[in-house]
């Protein structure tokens, strides 16, 4: 039996799972990769000798030494796959790892982060598709990029971080496919001067990019990916501003591989099996877990935080944890030996919305 169990390691997840177990709790943090980190804050293959010293990586090694010197009971590369409420108000986990295993807690945080979204279009299924976020994964824990002529896809600014970053390790881009027009980016600066840091770190993407000469199709999309056991290229067509086809305008442009993706969204699967109410919010990604917060749902003891409970980026997450931990000491009685500034959160939140 614990007192705590954390689903999910990254940012926000392990930074809540510290705090409760420096508060006296028993926690346990369960993920399905092999440490802690999440997406952002992935960590490195073991083959990797040498890494670039990024604020990622640093972040994501303080983030680690802390919870290994912790008191935390951390459970990797295992699955949960079932939540259920027993009838005293405990939670019980079925667990799939080297074995499968049923954890019981008196409170749990789910801290999922999110997924990615992707519009089917004929073909996206053939080898050598990839998600957007699948292709950041590669960058950040192989430091590989797709080693054939690649075709990025989809919309925001995730499509410049992969085509540079695939140029940058060696790799080859056909061309750029943004949904988004010049215009909606402008529309997007009064928001984005916020967070001026990200609004450099893109021109410098695009720039990348003119100098390398790829072509950015700009209000375009992904009509289908052609190929029969592979893919050998796509059709695109202009959209208009409800990304609508229009008609007439098709082309093909060729390639081996496509990164291809429309953002991203809550992963909701968690809080949804153990019952806890939605609602939809297009501002935070769509269908989230109505919290309070501190990252209380509607379900006595289970708590959210994180990307699953609208999405505002790694800079919130560990906000986001640590008013969760606080939520959970709260209800358990226990004085919290150090609170979270809300104004940090509320700043944090506007600096990941202009993200």
């Amino acid at each position: 039996m614990f007192d705590a169990i954390v689903i999910g390691a990254g940012p926000a997840g392990a930074n809540a799972a510290i705090i409760l177990s420096e508060n006296g709790l028993k926690t346990a943090l369960i993920d399905e990769q092999r440490d802690a980190g999440g997406q952002v804050w992935r960590v490195k293959s073991k083959s990797i000798l040498k890494a670039p010293i990024t604020e990622a990586v640093e972040q994501g090694d303080a983030l680690r030494d802390r919870l290994k010197s912790s008191n935390v009971t951390a459970k990797f590369n295992c699955r949960v796959w079932h939540i259920e409420r027993q009838e005293n108000g405990h939670w019980q986990l079925s667990v799939v790892g080297d074995s499968e295993k049923k954890l019981t807690t008196k409170a749990l945080i789910i801290a999922t982060g999110a997924q990615e979204r992707v519009i089917p279009v004929p073909g996206w299924t053939l080898p050598g598709v990839f998600g957007l976020a699948g292709a950041t994964a590669l960058f950040k824990e192989h430091m590989m990029a797709p080693m054939r002529r690649t075709i990025v896809a989809g919309n925001g600014p995730l499509l410049f971080y992969v085509a540079s970053e695939t140029l940058r390790l060696g790799g080859r881009v056909s061309a750029v496919i943004s949904l988004n027009s010049r215009m909606d980016w402008l529309k997007s600066l009064p928001a984005m001067l916020s967070n001026p840091a990200l609004i450099g770190q893109g021109l410098k993407w695009i720039f990348t990019l003119y100098k390398n000469r790829i072509p950015i199709y700009w209000q375009h999309a992904i009509k289908a990916v052609e190929g029969e056991n592979t893919v050998d290229g796509v059709t695109i067509c202009k959209v208009d501003q409800d990304w609508a086809p229009v008609a007439g305008t098709d082309q093909y442009i060729h390639g081996e591989n496509l990164c291809y993706g429309q953002g991203l969204m809550p992963a909701v699967e968690a809080t949804r099996l153990a019952g806890a109410d939605h609602h939809y919010d297009e501002k935070l990604g769509g269908w989230v877990p109505t919290i309070d917060q501190w990252g209380r749902t509607s379900m006595s003891g289970l708590y959210a935080c994180g990307d699953n409970a609208g999405i505002y980026g790694a800079l919130a997450a560990p906000i986001r944890g640590s008013l969760a931990a606080e939520a959970v000491c709260e209800d358990a009685g226990i004085n919290l030996k150090k609170r979270v500034d809300s104004k940090k959160l509320k700043a944090a939140k506007n600096f990941g919305l202009a993200a």
